[in-house]
């Protein structure tokens, strides 16, 4: 049972002694905590290990030591894709994700098995669900999964009904644009699933508001961008070069 938790500025909270939170003591705070700059806000989000019927935004006032839990059914969907199998002393997981990510000072809730964002504006204590109109991709991941599996057959028969399937990434910020950027990725099949990387790679661009703006296919790349941000306008992505850690850049010209 987790009583206790830290964020990355190494500051510790008692689970216990957090007063307003509308579920049990059981430990459903997962791991992902996120603390705004001020530290005046700590968000974390409930466990899908512990509940597979609710997903809920955990936000904290540290210094009164009171929060409160906001449902978020758009995201509810996203616990349906996991996959374990447990056989003797191998074990095989894989599950979708539900991220939190800070920018510009507002929470994004986003799930990479669909394309719908819930942002937390914590000044304000407003939550905005954003559902896009996106035509080059499928907007949400569908299938009928078997959680649990016996051995590596059933393991990736049942992961291929949805990992080729529209994957989207966290939210980027560029500066110097003012506009919010989001990658997709659809994994191409290869004979060994295993050693599967090549991906159709789409890049979609929204305003300051979050409005669609545009979207494309990026044809020249051929695999998932890692860890990727932007910088001056440019979008930068961790490679190994050599066994040397560096940067692949990429310039986009968008007609206006």
């Amino acid at each position: 049972m987790l009583n206790r938790f830290s964020d990355s500025s190494g500051l510790k909270y008692n689970f216990r002694e957090i007063e307003g939170l509308d579920i049990d003591e059981e430990s459903l705070i997962t791991y992902k905590a996120h603390i705004s700059s001020d530290e005046k806000h700590l968000f974390a989000l409930t466990n899908p290990y512990k509940t597979s019927t609710d997903v809920r935004l955990i936000i904290i006032d540290p210094e009164t030591k009171t929060g409160k839990s906001i449902s978020m059914p758009n995201m509810l969907s996203t616990l349906r894709f996991k996959i374990d199998m447990q056989q003797g002393g191998n074990y095989l997981g894989v599950k979708e994700a539900i991220n939190l990510k800070i920018l510009n000072d507002k929470l994004f809730i986003t799930s990479s098995a669909n394309s719908d964002s819930y942002v937390y504006d914590y000044h304000k204590d407003s939550l905005h669900l954003y559902e896009f109109p996106h035509q080059l991709v499928s907007l949400r991941k569908s299938a009928e999964v078997k959680n649990e599996v016996e051995d590596e057959n059933g393991f990736f028969s049942e992961w291929a009904k949805f990992k080729y399937q529209t994957s989207f990434d966290k939210f980027l910020w560029d500066k110097k644009r003012q506009q919010y950027f989001r990658l997709g990725y659809n994994l191409i099949p290869q004979e060994t699933p295993e050693l599967e990387k090549e991906s159709e790679v789409f890049l979609f661009t929204y305003d300051k508001d979050l409005n669609l703006l545009g979207e494309t296919r990026l044809d020249n790349i051929e695999s998932r961008l890692e860890s990727p941000f932007f910088k001056d306008g440019k979008l930068y992505s961790y490679v190994n070069v050599e066994d040397e850690l560096g940067f692949a850049v990429f310039t986009f010209n968008f007609k206006k």
